[in-house]
């Protein structure tokens, strides 16, 4: 979340959102007011409209080999952005998102705890579990890569208890 800190006179310290901070310079205590405000990441300006928007980055899987289905990762990204910028977010996103579906579940910010990373790391994880099993099973699948989505279902199907991250 994209915050900036500004510093209120003492008159405004008993305001909604002011802080008392206490700093140390040179051995002299200093006492200061100051408040929170969430800024918009794409312009910089402080707005109280703020929302925070989830994404997914492509980008190139150096480790991919050429013949790999899967040359992409995904990175999760968040970005705050006020009125204008969600705006100008969603007339950018339009033509791809008219022509997307819904995935299942739901990801909200507040339920996704974990970092695009830890995500990552996460599905790497997995990916190596279901492949191994499913080579286990007879089934044929590349080294590299995604599981191959009807793979994944007879994975997921056979182990309820390890769900995709």
């Amino acid at each position: 979340m994209a915050v900036r800190v500004v510093q209120v006179d003492e008159s405004k310290k008993d305001e909604p959102g002011v802080e008392k901070a206490i700093t140390t310079i040179g051995g002299l205590s200093l006492t200061t007011y100051a408040r929170l405000e969430r800024v918009d990441d794409y312009d910089g300006k402080t707005t109280k409209d703020v929302v925070e928007i989830e994404m997914l980055i492509p980008v190139e899987d150096e480790d991919a080999h050429e013949d790999s289905d899967a040359p992409y990762i995904f990175n999760r990204a968040l970005i705050d952005l006020g009125p204008a910028s969600l705006k100008a977010y969603l007339k950018a996103i339009e033509p791809f998102a008219d022509k997307a579906r819904l995935a299942t579940g739901t990801s909200t910010p507040a339920a996704s705890s974990s970092s695009g990373y830890a995500r990552s790391k996460m599905l790497t994880e997995w990916n190596h579990r279901a492949k191994e099993w499913l080579r286990g099973a007879g089934h044929q699948v590349k080294d590299r890569g995604r599981v191959p989505a009807n793979l994944e279902e007879i994975y997921i199907k056979n182990n309820p208890n390890d769900p995709k991250p």
